[in-house]
């Protein structure tokens, strides 16, 4: 069957998170999948090793880094990377906006919600007030 149990479309609802891959074409194609991202991922931190290191270096004398320094280490120290890919205002990436938008309606929900115990209450305003702060 494959190294991933699976059943496709069962009845069975104790079956119905697997998917079935007899012949293990999912299996063949998520390793392949996956190795690629390994090989990717490889060969990007040994291209940009002398950056990573210059910035590790930076990090162990100070505790933070700036948007500025950042850039100026990019621009010495990479190796085929191209400036004009960076995002200068994250503000415009949509999933920050969706995400945004999902937490201040998920935050309404939680306040909405009748309470019938004293106790939960306590915990669940303490939970919001403590959501509010890390904002």
């Amino acid at each position: 069957m494959g190294d991933i149990p699976a059943s496709f479309q069962q009845t069975d609802p104790e079956t119905n998170l697997f998917l079935n891959d007899t012949c293990s074409t999912l299996n063949d194609e998520a390793r392949r999948l996956i190795q690629a991202g390994y090989d990717k991922a490889e060969e990007t931190l040994m291209l940009q090793q002398p950056l990573l290191l210059r910035m590790s270096e930076y990090l162990s004398n100070n505790r933070c880094i700036k948007k500025e320094h950042i850039n100026e280490f990019v621009r010495k120290y990479s190796s085929q990377f191209d400036s004009s890919a960076l995002i200068e205002n994250g503000d415009l990436l949509f999933y920050r906006d969706h995400l945004n938008k999902m937490v201040r309606s998920l935050d309404i929900k939680e306040l909405k919600q009748p309470v019938k115990d004293t106790e939960l209450a306590q915990n669940d305003t303490m939970d919001l007030m403590n959501k509010r702060v890390m904002k």
